[in-house]
């Protein structure tokens, strides 16, 4: 778990701190972002733990987000807080809208994509209007 020491919060393991640790600890009701041992709540940023990819803001899981999601250079689709692998659609971030295929912006893609009975013309996967 986490324990305050020093004016830090570190992640505690069989008794020491785990200076190598990079995982979510669940702490008081939430669960928050451990980077190099240390509990990091500025973190954004997505986050694996338990075979599911984590989305982070401001240093705990956020349960709530439906967003894009930038992390190892592509944007990642997060659904109910976990990145969702089997989403293919249309997802807005910002002032525009993306073809996600996989779970993961399609920067490649260039055509028509039909997504809730619409039809989008797409290029290099972005939404064009």
């Amino acid at each position: 778990g986490l324990a305050l020491y020093s004016g830090n919060w570190w992640y505690v393991k069989n008794g020491k701190i785990d200076f190598n640790a990079n995982t979510l600890a669940y702490f008081k009701g939430n669960w928050w972002y451990v980077r190099n041992g240390r509990a990091d709540f500025n973190a954004t940023t997505l986050a694996y733990y338990n075979k599911i990819w984590w989305y982070v803001k401001d240093g705990q899981v956020d349960f709530n987000a439906n967003t894009l999601a930038y992390y190892n250079n592509n944007w990642w689709y997060v659904r109910n807080g976990a990145v969702d692998f089997s989403f293919d659609g249309i997802a807005r971030y910002g002032s525009g809208d993306w073809y996600v295929h996989n779970g993961v912006v399609d920067f490649n893609y260039n055509g028509n994509f039909k997504y809730k009975n619409w039809t989008y013309a797409i290029k290099n996967g972005h939404v064009e209007f």
